[in-house]
């Protein structure tokens, strides 16, 4: 918020500073001082205030995209735990309804879980579409596991 007040600030400042400079009587300095009065006063404020003021706006993106991605994190351990307590089988309806959230947002969070290979997509007989989930389906196995290299 700093970057956003202080880039307005500057350019404010900068919008003054060139309504001064083209009221100013300067008929009597060189090209170089006008140059350089016009650099220092108007030009150099208006440039870093559109820095602070992009900056500010590149942040905010930054930001919003880590809300977006734990956001998208949070959906995804949610929607397995849904599936754990479903015996490793979901559909739609069941995360939307244990969520509250849109479809779209559901099925793009379960889509990527099958891209990742933690989920499957299977068809009842009626057309359901569910999401399974194997290594879930597992789980109940896990206490007969042994080492790697055990015969």
């Amino acid at each position: 918020m700093n970057k956003l007040v202080f880039g307005i600030g500057l350019l404010s400042l900068s919008a003054f500073m060139l309504l001064g400079f083209s009221k100013a009587d300067l008929n009597n300095q060189s090209g170089m001082v006008k140059g350089a009065t016009f650099g220092v006063g108007v030009v150099l404020p208006m440039a870093i205030g559109i820095g602070l003021v992009q900056g500010h706006r590149r942040d905010r993106k930054l930001l919003i995209s880590r809300i977006s991605n734990s956001r998208l994190i949070t959906l995804r351990s949610e929607i397995l735990k849904i599936a754990q307590a479903s015996q490793g089988k979901v559909t739609e309806i069941e995360v939307i309804s244990e969520l509250g959230i849109e479809q779209a947002v559901v099925n793009e969070v379960l889509t990527d879980l099958c891209h990742q290979d933690l989920a499957e997509i299977e068809m009842t007989d009626s057309g359901l579409l569910v999401y399974s989930f194997p290594d879930i389906q597992q789980l109940p196995h896990k206490h007969t596991s042994r080492g790697l290299l055990d015969a």
